[in-house]
């Protein structure tokens, strides 16, 4: 676990951390400054469950050094971009624009159900960051409202893209501790095959795009009600309720869409 407060101050490359903005089991994010002039941007540094011994340190800098690598050259205007990446005192980090709207996740506890027309404008952008990934190879495998920014008007920015591997392990250890019945992250956006731990490919990003869009649309995710284990299991095995339920004016081929987008496959 990182004690964030301790870095305050310490100088990464060319920026220097600020404050803490942001903090959760993947790391941490601080608010820093590259100089007086120039914009303030914001610095990730993960905090990799997996590591447990120096070796596996090592392997997991490596394993981020290739894939940031990849990800950084992703340029949509849909995909906050990587402006640099490194590692510091065995910690590996990458510096973002700081963006300081709202996201999606914020929006929705404000209002809960959107208004169809921005529904609709939010998929269009969404999709399209989703379809340039993909045929760069690249997928992303933890797509949730909070890593979804709105700047000023309407565009959007999806974060967190391609660390693919380190949230296949991030997710693994969330199966072994579900199956221990002890709490893991949120289940919510997870796929099916995220759950049983099988083969991921750019179906697993339409699946949690899908439960975005139900989500927008009538409030809720899908699947809320009982215990992790309980709620996996809803994952895995009972169809969502019908959105035109929660939203009599969605239409019908809006419906088909989202339950398309949420139905099971062999695994």
């Amino acid at each position: 676990m990182i004690n964030a407060q301790t870095l305050i101050g310490t100088v990464l490359g060319t920026v220097t951390l600020q404050k803490v903005i942001g903090q959760g089991e993947s790391g941490v994010v601080f608010l820093a400054q590259q100089s007086p002039t120039a914009p303030q941007v914001a610095v990730r540094i993960l905090s990799p469950a997996a590591i447990q011994t120096p070796g596996q340190g090592a392997a997991f800098l490596e394993r981020f050094h290739k894939e940031i690598n990849v990800v950084s050259s992703l340029q949509h205007p849909n995909i906050l971009p990587v402006l640099a990446y490194s590692k510091h005192d065995g910690m590996a980090y990458m510096v973002m624009p700081y963006v300081s709207g709202e996201t999606l996740h914020s929006m929705i506890e404000r209002q809960g159900q959107l208004p169809l027309s921005l529904v609709a404008n939010y998929l269009d952008q969404l999709s399209n960051a989703l379809d340039y990934a993909h045929k760069q190879g690249i997928l992303h495998l933890n797509l949730k409202p909070s890593n979804v920014f709105l700047t000023n008007g309407e565009r959007l920015l999806l974060s967190d893209f391609g660390l693919t591997k380190m949230d296949i392990e991030r997710q693994a250890s969330h199966m072994r501790l579900l199956r221990a019945g002890r709490p893991v992250g949120s289940l919510d956006y997870m796929a099916p095959e995220q759950i049983m731990g099988d083969v991921v490919d750019a179906r697993t990003d339409l699946y949690s795009l899908g439960v975005m869009l139900y989500q927008v649309v009538t409030g809720k995710t899908p699947f809320q009600i009982g215990t992790p284990q309980q709620i996996a299991s809803q994952v895995l095995q009972a169809p969502p309720s019908s959105p035109h339920l929660l939203r009599n004016d969605l239409p019908q081929a809006a419906e088909q869409v989202i339950l398309q987008a949420l139905a099971k496959r062999s695994l």
